[in-house]
């Protein structure tokens, strides 16, 4: 059972678990996460078991306390503001801001958004970047929506995750700025108009 740790905002509590979690991250491309073992992970961590049983109960526990810190800190990142909304046409800061995030945890993004064998992983992103879309639908109106709102929030997701994947599998071409343009102009301005293409009208 894990003992309660007195101050998770210690600087070394903080660097045990950063620790364990690139460890695990590290280890589930090469070895697939079912056949991981405690002693891998604490192996690669530098740790032993007893440190590691001070944070988690076993490397599930792990998983899902690492895939929960690092959706909360997108969504944080993401999430319509006052100020966003205000700046979103010239400038979409959180969008900026998210890609900035998963730039700077590119190893981490990488392993979640190509790793089928643990449903939990690919399930929990989704889930995080459907509430964060539909969270700025609401904002800009969608009560108007012309379209099924929840649709919506499933194509703009993926649409989202299919260019992540892209940026990190490509080693970030482009930097967050642009990116952020480029999607805000498929999503705001339609793909048609984006594009310069002629559809026919309803």
């Amino acid at each position: 059972m894990t003992r309660k740790i007195k101050n998770p905002e210690d600087p070394r509590v903080i660097r045990t678990r950063l620790a364990l979690r690139r460890a695990l991250i590290e280890l589930i491309p090469e070895k697939g996460f079912d056949s991981i073992t405690l002693q891998d992970i604490t192996n690669r961590a530098g740790l032993n078991r007893t440190t590691f049983y001070l944070h988690y109960r076993d490397k599930t526990d792990l998983l899902t306390a690492s895939l929960r810190e690092a959706y909360e800190d997108l969504v944080g990142q993401a999430m319509p503001t006052d100020a966003a909304f205000a700046t979103l046409r010239d400038a979409p800061g959180p969008i900026v801001a998210t890609f900035t995030y998963i730039g700077e945890n590119a190893d981490f993004f990488q392993v979640i958004l190509n790793e089928e064998s643990v449903p939990m992983i690919s399930a929990g992103l989704r889930q995080y970047i459907d509430e964060v879309v539909l969270a700025w639908l609401e904002v800009l109106g969608a009560e108007n929506a012309r379209v099924d709102v929840g649709l919506a929030v499933k194509f703009i997701g993926s649409a989202f995750l299919g260019v992540v994947r892209w940026w990190l599998e490509n080693d970030q071409p482009y930097t967050p700025e642009y990116m952020a343009r480029q999607l805000r102009a498929l999503i705001s301005d339609g793909i048609d108009q984006a594009l310069g293409l002629s559809l026919p009208a309803d």
